[in-house]
């Protein structure tokens, strides 16, 4: 019986031992000891002169590491050969930048570079002009105004107001504005008209008004921003 039992306690010891080897020598030796790395330069710019911003890398559709971006030149990252990677700008305090992402296969031990060109949202400005019950509003845009929504609200003399320019959108960016609609525009230094039409059910005064804000919006990371991003939110008010 004791022979027995030294005899079991050896085998649990070889089959330990064995497995404690291959994980060693396939798994910490392949994917680790085994692995050749290179470096990429990293640089963030606004009209080419460097800034410091958040970014961050995925390796082959996984997280690999993020950081912020250097003011005085390059940063350089290191990371493994034989892999795809995503660099993407990122915003930190008091930024409000749209997302800027790269692509790049590293295959080879050489240096890489990657310039991650920063988009600085531009300025909108509304006018409007009124032809019985539809009402153009102009967007002038000055610099870049990515992915247009706008909402709009109307006083209690309304039935009801539409655009008939844009999409309907099924989603409620604000609570004091009951419709939305989607552009599927990007602007950069040109204007955009929108064709609002309305029904009043009762005489209209000068205390009614039809009210819109005009926003841009963003993907990041799967999600949705718009509140407080990119360029500044336009609300404006048309009076009668």
């Amino acid at each position: 019986m004791r022979n027995k039992i030294i005899i079991f306690i050896l085998l649990i010891l070889a089959i330990s031992g064995g497995l404690l080897f291959i994980y060693y020598k396939y798994e910490k030796s392949g994917n680790i000891l085994d692995l050749e790395y290179t470096n990429v330069s990293l640089l963030a710019t606004i009209k080419d002169k460097p800034i410091v911003t958040g970014y961050s890398i995925s390796r082959d559709g996984y997280f690999y590491k993020n950081g912020t971006t250097l003011e005085d030149g390059y940063l350089l990252v290191s990371v493994p050969i034989n892999s795809t990677y995503v660099f993407k700008s990122l915003n930190i305090e008091n930024q409000s930048y749209y997302t800027v992402t790269k692509t790049i296969l590293v295959k080879e031990s050489i240096s890489y570079r990657v310039d991650l060109k920063i988009i600085e949202p531009g300025i909108i400005n509304i006018s409007h002009t009124i032809d019985g019950n539809f009402i153009n509003l102009t967007l002038k845009n000055t610099g870049i105004y990515n992915n247009i929504s706008y909402c709009i609200d109307w006083s209690s003399n309304f039935l009801w107001t539409k655009s008939n320019t844009d999409t309907i959108s099924n989603y409620q960016y604000f609570k004091k504005y009951p419709k939305c609609y989607e552009t599927n525009k990007n602007l950069q230094d040109e204007n955009y008209s929108i064709i609002l039409e309305y029904k009043n059910w009762k005489a209209i005064s000068s205390d009614d008004s039809i009210n819109i804000i005009v926003f841009d919006k963003d993907i990041v990371d799967g999600q949705m921003i718009y509140k407080d991003f990119g360029g500044k939110d336009v609300e404006y008010v048309i009076a009668f």
